[in-house]
């Protein structure tokens, strides 16, 4: 079966979405990609050197590592374990996911529901911008859904 991309911005609902996918990808016996997009149009308001965005594609990387071995060691079931991949990419999130299923064919795309509250109408909503843009399956995944 084809991997499953989960796609985190390292925030408590992103990463309870990955985790969510993670165990999905067990119950469908496939492996996953775990992704990050530094999107610089959230932080065009700051006037960066270009080493700048090394660094934050840099930190993103040490990030996914450590959700990584999260997975991995909180991972106690017998059976199928997801064999688990990473990548971050410096760019808008349905730039970067587009980017990533030109290199390979997701069975499906994990995110978190969007923030609710005033700092939506700061931010992009990217999960509405998944839905607005892709054309594969999407799972947007409930803060409370355990």
């Amino acid at each position: 079966m084809k991997p499953l991309l989960l796609l985190t911005d390292f925030s408590e609902n992103g990463n309870h979405a990955v985790e969510y996918g993670y165990r999905l990808a067990k119950d469908l016996e496939t492996n996953v990609t775990l992704c990050n997009a530094v999107d610089f149009a959230e932080t065009a308001n700051m006037l960066w050197p270009a080493e700048a965005y090394d660094a934050l594609i840099s930190d993103s990387g040490k990030e996914l590592k450590k959700l990584m071995k999260h997975l991995e060691e909180t991972d106690h079931n017998a059976g199928f374990h997801p064999q688990i991949s990473y990548q971050c990419k410096l760019g808008r999130l349905v730039d970067v996911v587009e980017s990533a299923r030109q290199k390979e064919d997701f069975y499906m795309i994990v995110i978190g529901a969007h923030r609710k509250g005033f700092a939506r109408f700061l931010l992009e909503n990217h999960s509405k911008s998944m839905m607005d843009t892709l054309t594969c399956p999407l799972l947007i995944v409930p803060q409370k859904l355990s």
